[in-house]
């Protein structure tokens, strides 16, 4: 077993690979692809996940809690994106990638 002290781990950076978004309230979505998730640890500020690509961060102090929260915030703008009858130009750009990672993105017009 490994122990990692506060005072000694101040920041780190790692990645974790999915092909599902696990909403709180909904199914899961399985993706048309796999996705890479950033995610950063700062001591000050917590952990930090973020998808670049489709602009969604989200951050708190649990790991877990940042995770889900990540989750959420991917589902609700998939689910915004596809609401839309209109889109501005970045609104466009994020449905562009919306449409490579989810085929049926009607179903989310519920």
């Amino acid at each position: 077993m490994t122990t990692i002290y506060k005072e000694q781990l101040k920041s780190a950076e790692w990645n974790l690979k999915t092909n599902q978004v696990e909403p709180s309230d909904y199914q899961p979505l399985i993706l048309s692809e796999e996705i890479i998730i950033d995610i950063n640890f700062d001591s000050n500020v917590g952990f930090t996940f973020s998808y670049p690509d489709f602009k969604v961060e989200t951050t708190d102090i649990e790991y877990h809690k940042a995770l889900k929260s990540f989750h959420n915030a991917f589902y609700n703008k998939l689910k915004y994106l596809a609401s839309l009858e209109k889109r501005n130009e970045d609104e466009q750009k994020d449905w562009v990638v919306a449409k490579k990672l989810m085929t049926n993105l009607d179903a989310l017009k519920k």
